[in-house]
């Protein structure tokens, strides 16, 4: 059996080649509806998947530890503190 053979046999079911398949009679319809009810449901594992997503996604934007958080407060006062002198600074020049 050649390859571009094997390769079709391998795609007898995937629903990118159905129409082909079905118009070059290598699949029937009661053919196929029959593979189709013989997978297995799998439903519940998209379940999991979205689960663990959200879990991930979660963990990802948990708030900051305080330590940054406080550091990050200095640095916002420091820099709020330099505003603040430059806009004394530049009013006694305006005067």
């Amino acid at each position: 059996m050649s390859y571009l053979a094997e390769s079709l046999k391998k795609l007898k079911y995937d629903k990118r080649m159905l129409d082909w398949n079905l118009k070059q009679k290598l699949l029937t319809k009661t053919e196929y509806e029959k593979h189709l009810s013989s997978l297995e449901d799998i439903s519940h594992l998209k379940a999991e998947e979205k689960l663990t997503k959200d879990l991930e996604t979660k963990e990802k934007n948990k708030p900051e530890t305080t330590d940054v958080k406080e550091e990050i407060d200095k640095e916002d006062r420091k820099e709020l503190s330099d505003i603040n002198k430059f806009k004394k600074n530049l009013f006694k020049s305006e005067l």
